[in-house]
C-alpha cells in the first residue's frame, strides 16, 4: 500500500516538474528569441508621442509583489490550520504536501497567464505610448501623409535609449504587469475566501480577511494605473491585462488546485463522527451533499429534508477537527 502512495506520489512529482519547466522555457524561448509584429502608425496619432519614463514598478519590485504576498500568506494560514486542526492532521496529508498543493497550481496558473500575455504582445505588436520619442522615425510628417498609414520607416533615436525601451517599444499589448499582478492577488483572494478560518461568532477575523483582499486587489489596480502614468501601456492594454490575470486565477483557483474541493465550513475542513442512539456503530459522513442540513452549534444534524416528526434522522455528533479560533 504505501510502495502505491510512494509511486503516485512520484509520478505526479515527475508531471509536475515537466509542465512547469515545459511552460516555463517556452516563455523563455519567446523572451529570447521571438520578434514583436512590426506595424506601422500614423502621423497624427498622439497617443505615441509621450516622452520615455522609467517605470514605478521594474521587473525586480514586481516579482516581489507578485510572490510574497502568496508566500507568506500560504505558509502562515497552512500552518495555522494544520497545528490547530486534529481533521487534517488524522489525514495521509502532511504540512508539507499542503503547501505543494497550494503553491504548484499557483506557479504553473502564473507561468500560463505570463505565456499567454506574451504570445499576444509578439503577435499584435501594439506600439507603447513613448514609441515616437524613442523611435524617432526618419518620416517627416507633414501636410501630405498625416493620414497616411506609414509601414517604411527605419528608427533613427534608438543609439541613446535604454535598451529595455527599446526592444519592447512594439510590446505594449498587453500589459504583463498587470496580468501577472491580477493574477497573484485575485488568486490570494480566493485562497483566503477558501481557507482562512473564519466563524460566524466572530465576524472581526471575516474583517480582517476582507481587509486583507480589499488591499490585494488595490495593489493589483494601482500597479495597473501605473504602467499608464509611465506611459508605458495605453489604458486598454492595462483593463485586458487585469482581466486576463483575473480570468486565469478564477480558473486555476477552481479547475487546478483544490482550493475549492475540500469540505469547509467557513473555511474550516468539516469531518463529522456520526452516531444515532440505536447504533453503536460510528460512522463518517460528508456533509458537504445538497441534502445535508446540519446545525454545529445544537449538535444535531438532519439528513435529507427537514421533518422535525422524523426522530430517526436525528444524530449526535463529534467534530473531529475541533478548531478554536
Amino acid at each position: 500500500m504505501s510502495l502505491n502512495i510512494s509511486k503516485k506520489i512520484l509520478i505526479k512529482l515527475i508531471v509536475d516538474i515537466f509542465s512547469l519547466l515545459f511552460v516555463g522555457l517556452f516563455v523563455l524561448f519567446l523572451y529570447l528569441f521571438a520578434k514583436p509584429y512590426k506595424r506601422g502608425y500614423f502621423c497624427n496619432d498622439l497617443t505615441i508621442r509621450y516622452p520615455y519614463r522609467d517605470s514605478t514598478i521594474n521587473s525586480y519590485s514586481l516579482a516581489a509583489l507578485v510572490l510574497l504576498p502568496i508566500i507568506v500568506a500560504v505558509a502562515s494560514v497552512e500552518t495555522y490550520r494544520y497545528k490547530n486542526s486534529q481533521y487534517t492532521s488524522k489525514l495521509d496529508k502532511t504540512l508539507l504536501r499542503e503547501l505543494y498543493d497550494k503553491y504548484i497550481p499557483f506557479l504553473f496558473g502564473a507561468l500560463m497567464s505570463i505565456l499567454c500575455t506574451y504570445i499576444a504582445k509578439v503577435s499584435v505588436g501594439r506600439l507603447r505610448p513613448y514609441f515616437y520619442g524613442v523611435c524617432q522615425p526618419n518620416v517627416v510628417c507633414d501636410t501630405i501623409n498625416v493620414y497616411q498609414y506609414i509601414e517604411d520607416f527605419e528608427c533613427t533615436g534608438t543609439d541613446g535609449a535604454p535598451t529595455e525601451a527599446v526592444t519592447e517599444m512594439r510590446m505594449s499589448y498587453m500589459s504583463g504587469h498587470s496580468s501577472t499582478m491580477a493574477f497573484s492577488m485575485v488568486y490570494l483572494v480566493i485562497y483566503l475566501h477558501k481557507r482562512f478560518p473564519v466563524r460566524n461568532s466572530q465576524q472581526h477575523t471575516a474583517l480582517i480577511r476582507a481587509l486583507v483582499q480589499g488591499l490585494a486587489l488595490n495593489l493589483a489596480i494601482y500597479v495597473g494605473y501605473t504602467r499608464i502614468s509611465d506611459y508605458w501601456h495605453h489604458w486598454s492594454d492595462v483593463m485586458i491585462g487585469l482581466i486576463q490575470g483575473a480570468l486565469s486565477a478564477t480558473l486555476t483557483a477552481y479547475y487546478l488546485s483544490d482550493l475549492c474541493t475540500d469540505d469547509d465550513v467557513d473555511g474550516l475542513p468539516v469531518g463529522l463522527v456520526l452516531s444515532d442512539n440505536n447504533n453503536t456503530n460510528n460512522s463518517r459522513m460528508n456533509t458537504s451533499g445538497p441534502s445535508n442540513e446540519y446545525n454545529l452549534e445544537s449538535g444535531r444534524l438532519s439528513i435529507g429534508p427537514n421533518n422535525s416528526s422524523n426522530n430517526n434522522n436525528n444524530f449526535h455528533i463529534r467534530l473531529v477537527n475541533h478548531t478554536s479560533i
